[in-house]
C-alpha cells in the first residue's frame, strides 16, 4: 500500500494561510481546529520532508531555549499558587506554544519565515481595510458599530494590528527595492493608519506614537534626515486630526482630566485613573513577593485583598491589572519577567546584523512592550498566539542566519 505524503510546498501554503486566518478569529476553537489540523500534515509527511532532522535542533536556538524555560517556569508556579482555578484560566493562554513553536521551526525555512511576517502584515492590512468597511457602513459584523469597528475581536486587539501594519509596512517600504512592493507596502501603511485612528484603542495609539519615535532614534538614525521627521510629524498630526473629525480626540482630554485631578487613591476614576489605582496595588503586591511573584492563579486574589485595605468603588472592581509588565511580574515575579525580557533580548541580538528581519523585531516587540503598559495584550486571544508565531518566525531567521554564518554561506 502507498504511503501519504504531502509536498513541502503544500505544508507550507497550509501555514500562511493558517497565519492570515489567526488574527481574525472568525469562531470559536479556530485555534484548535488550525492547530489539529498542522499535527497531522506534520505527522504524516515529518520523516520524508526533514522536518524530524530539524526540529533535533531547535535547542540550539537561544532564543527558544530561554522562551521554553519561561513557558515551563509559568506552569511551575503551580507549586507557589492557592487558587489552582485560577491557576489553570491563566495558563490557559500557553497552552497552544507547545506545538506551534516547534512545529513552525522545524517546517519552516528564512525565507519562508519572513514571508510568513508579511503576511501577518498583509493579514493585518485587510483587517485595516474591514474595519474600515464598517466604519464607512458597508458592513455589519457583531457587535461592532460606525462608532467602534472593531471586527471579529475586542478593539484593545483590531487597533494595535493596525498599529503593527502602518509600522511594519513601512519597514519592509524602507528595504524594498521593487517599486511596485514598494507601493503596495505604503498602500497597506495609509489604509491602516486611517483605521488606527478611527478606532477606540488609545492604548495602540499612543504605542504606535512611542514606536515610531524609538525606530526614529534608533534603528533609523543612520538615515535620519529632515524628510523623515517631517513625515513623522505629518502622521502624528493627520492621526490627531482623524481623532478629531470622529469625535474620539475627547477620550484623551477626559483621561487626562482623570489623571489630573488626582489626589489621593480614593480619587481616582475613569479608565487611565483605574490604571493608575491598579498600579498603586501591585506595587505592593511586587513588594511582597518581588522574585518569584504569587503565582499564576494567586495575583488578582491578592489584589482583592489590597483593594479591601484601599477601597475605591470607582475601581476595586477590576480583576486584571490592565498592564502586561505588572501582569507578569505580580504572577512570576522578577524572575520570571526577567526570563521573558531575556528571550527576545537575544533574538534581537541575533538579528542585529539583518536590517531588515531585525526592524521588523524591534518593531513588533516595543510596540507589544508599550501597547502592553495599558492592556495585558499578551494574554489576549488571540494576539497571545500571533506573539508566539512571530517569536518562532523571527526565531527561524536568527537561527538560519546562525547556521549560514557558521558554515560560511553569509
Amino acid at each position: 500500500m502507498k504511503s501519504i505524503h504531502i509536498q513541502h510546498s503544500w505544508i507550507v501554503n497550509y501555514l500562511y494561510l493558517f497565519i492570515f486566518l489567526v488574527p481574525w478569529n472568525f469562531f470559536k476553537g479556530q485555534i484548535g481546529v488550525l492547530t489539529a489540523l498542522l499535527i497531522l500534515f506534520w505527522l504524516i509527511a515529518f520523516r520524508k520532508n526533514g522536518y524530524w532532522t530539524k526540529l533535533k535542533t531547535i535547542f540550539q536556538s537561544k532564543p527558544l531555549v530561554i522562551f521554553f524555560i519561561f513557558i515551563m517556569y509559568t506552569y511551575l508556579s503551580y507549586f507557589w499558587s492557592s487558587n489552582i482555578e485560577s491557576y489553570k484560566e491563566s495558563q490557559m493562554f500557553f497552552k497552544y506554544y507547545w506545538i506551534i513553536i516547534p512545529l513552525f521551526f522545524s517546517i519552516l525555512n528564512y525565507e519562508e519565515a519572513l514571508k510568513g511576517i508579511k503576511i501577518f502584515v498583509l493579514s493585518f492590512g485587510l483587517y485595516a481595510l474591514f474595519s474600515l468597511s464598517i466604519y464607512a457602513g458597508l458592513l455589519s459584523v457583531g457587535v461592532s458599530t460606525v462608532d467602534n469597528p472593531q471586527g471579529t475581536v475586542s478593539y484593545t486587539i483590531s487597533t494595535p494590528y493596525m498599529a503593527l501594519a502602518v509600522l511594519m509596512s513601512y519597514i519592509f517600504a524602507f528595504k524594498e527595492m521593487n517599486s511596485i512592493q514598494k507601493k503596495f507596502y505604503y498602500s497597506i501603511a495609509l489604509i491602516s493608519m486611517i483605521g488606527l485612528f478611527i478606532n477606540y484603542g488609545r492604548a495602540a495609539q499612543l504605542g504606535f506614537v512611542l514606536t515610531a519615535a524609538v525606530l526614529l532614534i534608533t534603528y533609523f538614525r543612520k538615515n535620519l534626515n529632515l524628510k523623515m521627521v517631517l513625515a513623522f510629524i505629518f502622521t502624528l498630526s493627520s492621526g490627531v486630526l482623524v481623532l478629531n473629525s470622529v469625535g474620539k480626540l475627547e477620550r484623551y482630554k477626559v483621561g487626562f482630566q482623570e489623571l489630573t485631578k488626582y489626589q489621593d487613591i480614593q480619587s481616582l476614576d475613569g479608565s487611565w485613573g483605574c490604571r493608575v489605582y491598579l498600579i498603586y496595588g501591585s506595587k505592593d503586591i511586587i513588594l511582597n513577593n518581588p522574585i518569584l511573584g504569587v503565582g499564576a492563579g494567586d495575583n488578582i486574589d491578592e489584589f482583592v485583598k489590597w483593594t479591601k485595605r484601599h477601597p475605591n468603588p470607582q475601581t476595586d472592581w477590576n480583576r486584571t491589572f490592565h498592564n502586561q509588565h505588572l501582569e507578569f511580574i505580580t504572577k512570576y515575579g522578577l524572575l520570571g519577567y526577567f526570563l521573558l525580557i531575556s528571550a527576545v533580548v537575544v533574538l534581537l541580538y541575533q538579528l542585529r546584523d539583518l536590517p531588515l528581519g531585525f526592524g521588523l523585531a524591534l518593531t513588533f516587540f516595543i510596540f507589544t512592550a508599550f501597547d502592553g503598559m495599558a492592556d495585558i495584550i499578551i494574554l489576549m486571544k488571540p494576539y497571545n498566539n500571533i506573539f508566539a508565531m512571530m517569536f518562532v518566525l523571527f526565531a527561524v531567521i536568527a537561527f538560519e542566519k546562525q547556521t549560514s554564518k557558521h558554515h560560511g554561506t553569509l
